[in-house]
């Protein structure tokens, strides 16, 4: 596509939205409308308000608004049980695809270093990591040996990658699925039998490592991570500390009440804090940040009451959000998170109007 790739993806994504217009209108409360006047306006005001933080708010404008924001609207109508089976084969091709361009077309175009940025690739990991995540549930779901196996492949993908973020994610999805949602015939001797194969799997990690290191080497991809577990460095939190040290001491010593607004903490060099409760605080201050929080916990409590496919759902955007954002990135860049907050409230206005849930 060349030099036409940014005018032809908008448009994949704004010509059906249009056409879809008439149908999504009725979908919406008077909520969802008010909020897409709020939302800009609170980012306007901003402006106002911390006009130091003016070349990161009209840098991530188009970002914010057009492009993660919306997601909101996504949750607010998607029905994952009918779309489940689609969002399978959809992740499917995108870890395949993956597969092929930094495995054989990167490669063979002899820029692999410039890609992976020489030791690790966390943009790259992170975008595969959801339908990563969404294999697994659907082999773990409904069992299928090409859906595991492209599991574990995206798996080795993301380890090539070297960044730990997306394998914590990975594993926290995982854990929770496996011992609170399977359940099926002999499924204590089966778990057991799995748990009894990992701590057999621990006692030969080493080996593991050191086969995943050469492994990795001689396919070119990134060794960052088994390097840190070789060399006993796992654990870095590769200067996140600092970062949240430097952060909270802003926010102790001037103790603004509002906070420093949106993308406040890059006026002190520092693009975001890897952490969302930090980042809620120094964006909104101790009083409204907190409060804010303490509304995402009681929409995540009520929503635990829901049935079991809508639960499954809300586990996969925790671990693909909630889970990634104490460990990396922003809120106000991250499209799921706000998906997650329209599910949320989808299942609370259905069963607050006596709509009748999916099954």
């Amino acid at each position: 596509m060349k030099d036409f790739t940014d005018e032809i993806e908008i448009a994949v994504v704004v010509i059906p939205l249009l056409f879809s217009l008439p149908l999504l209108a009725n979908r919406y409360s008077v909520y969802d409308y008010l909020l897409m006047v709020l939302i800009p306006t609170i980012y306007l005001f901003n402006y106002c308000m911390y006009p130091v933080n003016q070349v990161p708010l009209e840098e991530y404008a188009f970002r914010c608004l057009c492009l993660v924001f919306p997601y909101y609207y996504l949750g607010r109508i998607i029905d994952i049980e009918k779309f489940f089976k689609i969002f399978t084969i959809l992740s499917a091709i995108c870890i395949v695809m993956d597969i092929f361009y930094f495995l054989s077309y990167v490669q063979e175009a002899k820029h692999a270093d410039e890609q992976i940025a020489g030791s690790y690739n966390m943009y790259a990991a992170y975008q595969v990591l959801p339908h990563v995540i969404m294999l697994i549930w659907a082999s773990m779901r409904s069992f299928s040996i090409w859906k595991l196996a492209v599991a574990i492949i995206g798996v080795f993908l993301i380890i090539s990658f070297g960044t730990r973020g997306p394998l914590a994610c990975i594993a926290c999805f995982t854990a929770v699925y496996f011992f609170f949602f399977m359940r099926f015939r002999y499924s204590s001797i089966v778990k057991a039998s799995i748990i009894a194969l990992l701590a057999l799997a621990v006692a030969f990690i080493r080996e593991i490592a050191l086969w995943l290191y050469e492994y990795l080497g001689l396919m070119k991809m990134s060794t960052r991570i088994v390097e840190k577990f070789i060399m006993g460095n796992i654990s870095n939190d590769s200067g996140r500390g600092d970062i949240k040290e430097i952060l909270y001491e802003r926010l102790n010593t001037d103790e603004p009440f509002w906070g420093y607004g949106l993308f406040g903490s890059q006026r002190y060099g520092i693009i975001y804090s890897h952490d969302i409760t930090l980042d809620f605080l120094f964006s909104f201050g101790y009083f409204v940040g907190t409060l804010l929080l303490v509304v995402l916990l009681i929409v995540w409590a009520f929503v635990k009451s829901k049935n079991r496919f809508e639960r499954e759902f809300v586990l996969f955007l925790v671990s693909v959000t909630i889970i990634k954002l104490f460990l990396s990135s922003t809120f106000l860049f991250e499209p799921l998170f706000f998906l997650m907050i329209g599910f949320c409230l989808k299942i609370l206005l259905e069963d607050k109007c006596g709509y009748e849930s999916s099954k």
